[in-house]
């Protein structure tokens, strides 16, 4: 159900059929970000488009920007937004999903964001040795210049800078 103000189907010159509505989604897109509706730069992240009977499925890379998605009113002015552009059934629904590939890398990107909060807010170091112990991990990257513990370091040796 559109919200009060949105436009209405017959101000669209020539809305999108709701069947064609995956072939052309690119076109959606175009056309709600000339008319700079709401969502228009969201949307064209969509990743895949998927449209049933009265349901639209949006796929998209990120379970933040699903959630965003799927609050109420957001959910509602991107409805109405596409609704702009398209011949929607009456009524319709919007569903959010994130593919199974983008969910395991957020949970990995959030597995890693958690072992690093537990590595600075853990273990209270009392000198940089020991916070260098406890940060680096023993990991040295490729443009670290700082000479690891127990290192020799001959003179002339080009390796260390």
């Amino acid at each position: 159900m559109p919200m009060p103000g949105a436009p209405a189907l017959g101000q669209v010159r020539d809305p999108i059929a709701w069947a064609d509505l995956r072939a052309r989604w690119p076109e959606v897109v175009t056309r709600l970000q000339d008319a700079q509706a709401f969502g228009a730069e969201v949307l064209g992240q969509v990743r895949e488009v998927k449209a049933s009977d009265d349901l639209l499925i949006v796929v998209v890379g990120s379970p933040g920007l699903a959630d965003w998605l799927a609050m109420e009113r957001t959910k509602q002015r991107v409805m109405n937004a596409i609704a702009s552009q398209v011949a929607v059934p009456t009524p319709w629904r919007l569903n959010v999903e994130v593919s199974a590939e983008d969910r395991e890398k957020a949970l990995l990107k959030t597995i890693k964001l958690h072992r690093r909060h537990d590595d600075l807010t853990g273990d209270v170091s009392h000198n940089e040795r020991e916070g260098n112990e406890n940060l680096a991990s023993g990991f040295i990257s490729s443009s670290d210049t700082a000479v690891p513990p127990g290192t020799i370091v001959l003179p002339g040796d080009s390796s260390i800078n």
